[in-house]
């Protein structure tokens, strides 16, 4: 079974996907029946807009500072070798 961000994903109904992703409610990890997200089937239908829509509050969390602070010797982190 699929939610309807499932089914907008793979239709390409690319403004209900905006507006879903919206609603604090919306939960874009949310898998179906087959344990799939709607990223995967905007992927398997090539709906790059719909990607694009999907992907950004998918890793918000990424973009928010952790308050974590690594620091180097130096100011610099060290060479790889």
């Amino acid at each position: 079974e699929m939610t309807p961000l499932h089914v907008a994903a793979l239709e390409r109904s690319n403004n209900f996907l905006t507006a879903a992703v919206q609603n604090e409610t919306c939960d874009p990890w949310i898998r179906d029946s087959n344990l799939r997200t709607a990223m995967d089937h905007a992927q398997a239908f090539n709906n790059t807009e719909g990607m694009k829509i999907l992907y950004d509050p998918m890793y918000a969390y990424l973009a928010e500072p952790d308050g974590e602070v690594v620091e180097f010797p130096g100011g610099e982190p060290p060479e790889m070798a």
